[in-house]
C-alpha cells in the first residue's frame, strides 16, 4: 500500500510521578537522574543537560542501526507547558553567556536537531528525519492573540530547522480553526510541510467540530503547496465521524498517491525498466518488467494507465499502482 514507517520518539517527557515510580530502577529518572528536572508533577528531560542529546542520539542510533525503518520522528521535541517555570535557571545562568533565556533555549534544542539529522544521514542517508511542532509558529500581526505557540511558549523553532537543512519533515499540529489556522500554514525551505489535523475535534465533547471543517483545511493545505495532510487521531477518521472516513475515501483520497519526492536527498531519475511484457492471464492482463542492469540500488515504480493515446501522469487518476 506504499506505506512507510517512522520510528516515533517522545523526546522529553518522562512520565507522571506515578508512572516512573511503577518502572522503578528502569526508569531514567533513576539510572540518569542529572538530566531530569520535575515540573508540574511530571518529569522531562532538560534539554539545557549537554548529555541529554548525547542520550537521546544513543536511543536513535539503536532504532536506525537496529531496524530497517523508513524515518525517525520526535514528538514532544519542546520545553513543556508553562515553561517560564521549569527549574533550569541555575542551569543557563552557568551556561547562558549573554544570550537571552529564550534564545538560550531554543539553541538546547537546535543543536540537538542539528547533531541527529547529521548523524542519521552520515548512517543511512535515506532515514527520514522529521518533527511535530506546535501548529503555530509564533506570534504574527493578524493573529495578535494567537495563545500558544512553538517559538515563543515552548521555544521550537522548526522553521530554523528547515532552513538550516536539518529536518525532512515537519508535522505541525495544526489543531485550530479559520483565523488560527490558514495564516500559520506554510512552506519551508522546499522541505515537505505536512499539516496535522484534528480529526479528534470533531468529537461532541472536544469541538464537535463538521466534516466541511476538515476538507476546508485540507483543501487550503493543497492550495499552499503542502504535502498532504496527517489526521489525529486514526480511529476519528476510521470510525467514520460525522462521515469523515465517507468523505475521504469517495473524493478527496479516491485515487492512489505516490510519496513526494526527497529530492535534496537524491534528485537522480533511474533508467527505465527493460523487458517491460503483457500477457493475458483469463481474463486479466499481466504485467512484468525487470530491473535496468545498469542499476545497482533497489527500486520500486509507479504503473499509470489510460483508455486514450496521451496520458497525464501529474494526474493521480492515471495512476494504476505505485510503490511496487
Amino acid at each position: 500500500r506504499g506505506m512507510e514507517c517512522h520510528a516515533w520518539f517522545v523526546t522529553f517527557p518522562l512520565g507522571t510521578e506515578k508512572s516512573v515510580k511503577e518502572q522503578g530502577k528502569l526508569s531514567v529518572v533513576k539510572k540518569k537522574p542529572k538530566l531530569c528536572k520535575r515540573h508540574n508533577g511530571e518529569w522531562y528531560l532538560d534539554p539545557g543537560v549537554p548529555e541529554t542529546a548525547d542520550y537521546i542520539l544513543s536511543l536513535v542510533k539503536e532504532i536506525v542501526n537496529g531496524y530497517d525503518i523508513d524515518g525517525i520522528h520526535f514528538d514532544y521535541i519542546r520545553y513543556p507547558e508553562e515553561a517560564k517555570k521549569f527549574p533550569d535557571k541555575a542551569l543557563y545562568n552557568k551556561s547562558g553567556k549573554k544570550k537571552s533565556l529564550a534564545d538560550w533555549r531554543r539553541e538546547n534544542i537546535n543543536r540537538m536537531v542539528y547533531r541527529i539529522y547529521d548523524w542519521v544521514k552520515q548512517t543511512k542517508p535515506w532515514v527520514q528525519v522529521s518533527s511535530s511542532p506546535l501548529g503555530k509558529y509564533n506570534r504574527i500581526e493578524r493573529v495578535p492573540n494567537a495563545g500558544w505557540t512553538a517559538y515563543e511558549s515552548v521555544f521550537q523553532d522548526p522553521k530554523m530547522w528547515m532552513q538550516q537543512g536539518k529536518q525532512d519533515m515537519i508535522v505541525p499540529m495544526m489543531y485550530y480553526l479559520h483565523k488560527n489556522f490558514f495564516p500559520f500554514v506554510d512552506n519551508c525551505n522546499g522541505r515537505l510541510v505536512v499539516p496535522g489535523l484534528g480529526a479528534y475535534r470533531m468529537d461532541k465533547s472536544e469541538a464537535d467540530w463538521a466534516v466541511n471543517d476538515i476538507t476546508d483545511q485540507i483543501d487550503y493545505s493543497r492550495y499552499y503547496g503542502g504535502a498532504g495532510c496527517a489526521f489525529f487521531r486514526c480511529g476519528n477518521v476510521l470510525y467514520n465521524d460525522k462521515g469523515l472516513y465517507k468523505e475521504l475515501r469517495d473524493n478527496y483520497y479516491k485515487y492512489p498517491a505516490q510519496l513526494p519526492p526527497l529530492t535534496w536527498l537524491n534528485d537522480s531519475v533511474p533508467a527505465a525498466p527493460e523487458g517491460i511484457k503483457v500477457e493475458r492471464l483469463d481474463d486479466e492482463l499481466h504485467l512484468t518488467w525487470q530491473k535496468p542492469v545498469s542499476e545497482k540500488q533497489d527500486l520500486t515504480y509507479t504503473v499509470y494507465y489510460s483508455l486514450t493515446d496521451s496520458i497525464d501522469t501529474a494526474s493521480a487518476k492515471s495512476i494504476l499502482a505505485t510503490n511496487i
